[in-house]
């Protein structure tokens, strides 16, 4: 597996991006302000998955560095978000921008967690650090190294006052994982498949940065909240198919959009509406016109029309386009 060569360079400059933010962030207006002084961290972020040749790679760091690290950043221009708890440490920051983890609340058992900080700082930045020079090197004697180096470092932690034990109990005290999906194959709507259920990381990031202050700010000026919500659903989706967009262009190494896959956005959002436009809560008129759906069979039917959608408009596409090494990238810089 190759790397761009300006790849421990942007590792560094995300790194930095980072402390720039959690120092900077909070002495700053809320609101544009803060989004004009995160332009150049949000350009750092748009290029970072270039520096991985491997698709699995590229397409993980697009997810989680490009989309889900900078609808963070955009919630804690407003004071929102997992971010928004996280500045008082740069290690709690860094973690939480580019992971799906968030700080664990306080309970009364957190004393023994504030005696392990020093541990999971040492122990994280170490083998980060370690596995970061591995990746970006190009020299065998490095790629042997660090393994060996990580390999003794783990024994000895596991050797020594039980510090391995120690250092896992810390960090699970501290941290918990983000629910990724709610048993997705329980739908029984498009609404509770996408709102609920489907990839709970981006979803929740989108209700906060897009479809909340859309509806809200359209009831504010007079607009109906059946209006509003439709809205705020189509332009949730619409960037949503945007976002797929931009990691279909990482994972195709540059290749032009086909604009399938907002293609396939755009369908599920009209249908969203249509399927909230006829429900009993917006019009109930048409729910006294027939028998609701047996929820076993609109299970089937929100699964099957997404399952052939996705196969027609997204993995069709992916798998026709799809490059597992890039051979070229774009120029970023």
């Amino acid at each position: 597996m190759e790397f761009h060569n300006n790849g421990l360079i942007l590792v560094s400059l995300l790194v930095a991006s980072f402390g720039y933010c959690c120092f900077l962030m909070p002495l700053l207006p809320k609101g544009i302000t803060r989004l004009l002084f995160l332009l150049p961290v949000f350009y750092i972020l748009s290029i970072f998955p270039w520096i991985f040749s491997s698709i699995a790679l590229r397409s993980l760091s697009s997810f989680l560095v490009t989309w889900i690290t900078s609808f963070k950043l955009i919630l804690l221009c407003f004071d929102q978000g997992p971010l928004f708890d996280a500045t008082t440490s740069f290690l709690d920051f860094t973690l939480i921008a580019i992971l799906p983890i968030k700080l664990r609340e306080a309970t009364q058992h957190d004393d023994h967690v504030h005696t392990s900080n020093g541990l999971v700082t040492i122990g994280v930045w170490l083998l980060s650090i370690l596995w970061c020079l591995f990746t970006l090197s190009t020299t065998i004697w490095l790629q042997f190294l660090v393994p060996v180096v990580i390999i003794l470092a783990l024994i000895y932690l596991s050797s020594t006052s039980s510090s391995a034990t120690r250092l896992a109990r810390a960090v699970l005290a501290r941290y918990e994982m983000v629910q990724l999906s709610d048993h997705p194959e329980n739908s029984s709507s498009l609404q509770k498949f996408w709102g609920r259920r489907w990839n709970r990381l981006a979803s929740d990031l989108l209700r906060q940065a897009i479809y909340d202050p859309v509806r809200n700010g359209l009831i504010m000026i007079g607009v109906s909240p059946l209006a509003a919500r439709v809205v705020a659903v189509i332009a949730t989706l619409m960037v949503s198919g945007l976002m797929h967009e931009l990691m279909f262009y990482y994972i195709t190494c540059g290749a032009r959009p086909t604009w399938d896959l907002a293609l396939f956005f755009v369908l599920q959002e009209v249908c969203m509406a249509i399927e909230y436009a006829m429900s009993g809560s917006a019009m109930p008129y048409w729910a006294t016109r027939w028998e609701p759906v047996e929820p076993s069979v609109a299970t089937w039917l929100t699964l099957g029309f997404v399952s052939v959608t996705g196969f027609w408009l997204v993995l069709l596409p992916t798998l026709r386009k799809v490059e597992y090494e890039c051979r070229t990238v774009p120029k970023v810089w």
